[in-house]
């Protein structure tokens, strides 16, 4: 697997590709990272723990409840059923069934109008995973390898390939570490046993993150810890405080749920002007829809990126759709969608002249206008004719968020794309000049 977190919007995205002919199917397929099940039920803990295990000793891999077999139909699951799982019981119950421990997370996401659970297993850091115990699927002393879409015994092939790969790990964990040594000096060198928390040599410091100091109980040496399961650390000497310019690691930590982003989304919460936790996110989304014509730069000036920034991160979207070159010519170019209206005095030029009056005077009556005729397509496309300095940014997406809702979905693909066009003409104008340049 490669390094993107397991639950982004790239990654749900290649699980839940849904048939161009069956829209309630996914045409993903069972393989050696990806399993489904219809539903989640604790008692076959044990037949999940084997697949876990297999998934861990490959490459990692998705467990995705909700999805019935052959054909993979969804179905979805009851969400209060999958958010009662303790993730505490699990890992108990892996810990039981394997060593070394195996690391797993756990995540809801919902996805047309149903919830569906994944539990996605990381690749072991220490292959193999061995089975301590015997219980139901699960063998004692057995190692479990994910073959295409099945999970079975190793075999002698893939056991040594682990094994291999494990002595070069040492070998290049030593190598460092002496480089390490070397650099700082044998003398002023210690080593820090992280299984009985003890530093060896001629001195040793911890740094902790003051943020997360208050979250911590400590202890003096000859006191007992508190019964109310507060962790705990083990004080020996004394406690200082560091500058606040010191470089600590930070982790990343993504929410346990999320929705499936589709161009309704993306066009949505562009009008309605809402602020995204993962703006980023809805950019790469683009790449996937139907058309790249869609607002972008608002979801940039949220992100704090730089356009060239953005481009690097969508070259690496691995998908054959159109959309992602199309977006890339969008940003590279500055694509304008502005329209001059004609002074040809043809009933259509006066028509859109006329709307984009009315648009400036704030004054449309959605009500007044016939949706099978042209008058729809005009006032849409007056509001291309609008520039930045005219704009009435408030009443315009009032106005494009009323279109939208009465419109978009209908089946006049003439109607949708000229509202998606003046959409992003609007973006143009509010947010393209407000993106970071360096």
């Amino acid at each position: 697997m490669n390094s993107d977190p397991p639950f982004s919007q790239e990654k749900l995205n290649s699980i839940f590709k849904v048939s161009s002919k069956y829209p309630d199917r996914l045409n993903s397929r069972e393989s050696s990272c990806l399993e489904f099940k219809e539903k989640f039920n604790f008692g076959s803990v044990s037949k999940y723990a084997k697949t876990m295990a297999a998934f861990a000793n490959t490459q990692g891999g998705y467990i995705v409840f909700g999805i019935k077999n052959q054909p993979h139909r969804m179905v979805g699951i009851e969400e209060e059923n999958f958010s009662k799982i303790d993730p505490e019981k699990i890992t108990n119950r892996l810990n039981e069934l394997f060593s070394p421990e195996i690391s797993w997370d756990i995540h809801i996401h919902d996805f047309k109008d149903k919830t569906f659970g994944l539990i996605y297993t990381f690749e072991a850091r220490n292959k193999p995973v061995m089975a301590k115990k015997n219980s139901s699927e699960v063998k004692e002393a057995e190692i479990y390898y994910r073959y295409r879409g099945r999970s079975e015994k190793i075999k002698y092939s893939e056991l040594m390939e682990i094994f291999e790969k494990r002595r070069k790990q040492e070998q290049l964990l030593w190598m460092n570490h002496l480089e390490k040594i070397a650099k700082i000096g044998v003398q002023d060198a210690s080593i820090f046993d992280k299984n009985t928390g003890e530093i060896s040599g001629t001195t040793g410091k911890f740094i902790i993150d003051e943020n997360i100091l208050d979250k911590m109980r400590f202890i003096r040496e000859g006191q007992l810890k508190g019964e109310d399961g507060s962790p705990t650390l083990k004080l020996i000497g004394q406690l200082q405080t560091v500058g606040k310019g010191t470089i600590l690691p930070v982790k990343k930590i993504y929410k346990e749920r999320t929705r499936g982003i589709r161009t309704s989304d993306i066009i949505t919460n562009f009008l309605d002007r809402k602020s995204v936790d993962n703006p980023m996110e809805y950019i790469i989304q683009i790449c996937w829809e139907s058309s790249f014509n869609l607002p972008v730069y608002y979801y940039i000036f949220q992100s704090n990126k730089t356009i060239e920034e953005v481009i690097y991160e969508l070259e690496k979207v691995r998908t054959r759709s159109i959309a992602q070159s199309g977006l890339l010519d969008r940003l590279s170019t500055s694509r304008d969608y502005s329209i001059k209206i004609p002074n040809s005095g043809s009933p259509s030029a006066k028509q859109k002249a006329l709307y984009r009056e009315m648009i400036l005077d704030g004054k449309v009556d959605l009500n007044s206008i016939n949706e099978n005729t042209r008058d729809l397509v005009y006032l849409i496309q007056s509001i291309r004719a609008i520039d930045q300095n005219e704009l009435d940014s408030k009443y315009v997406l009032m106005l494009l968020k009323k279109v939208f809702d009465l419109y978009f979905t209908q089946k006049c693909p003439d109607v949708s794309a000229d509202i998606r066009y003046s959409i992003c003409h609007v973006d143009v104008l509010l947010y393209r000049g407000k993106i970071r340049t360096t």
